[in-house]
């Protein structure tokens, strides 16, 4: 970060910005604070399609929150793209 320090990083989630459990083994430390952003997206893909019929509010808020969400309790703000 010496060379940039004003810049905000980004770091998004594996397959296709869906997971970003590594985050929890792996966090990303910089020199710099407030300056890293975990970021993740959904798509229709996310599960199968027939799932969707039978697939609750309740499991879609657990899926989301175990690959992605979880990384606001590390301290690092989360940004849905």
């Amino acid at each position: 970060m010496k060379i940039a320090p004003h810049w905000l990083i980004f770091v998004s989630g594996l397959d296709y910005q869906l997971n970003l459990t590594y985050a929890a083994k792996y966090p990303v430390k910089l020199n710099v604070k407030n300056k890293l952003v975990y970021t993740g997206h959904f798509y229709g893909f996310s599960w199968p399609l027939y799932s969707w019929s039978w697939s609750s509010y309740e499991s879609f808020k657990e899926k989301i929150f175990n690959e992605q969400l979880f990384v606001r309790g590390l301290g690092v703000p989360y940004y849905m793209g």
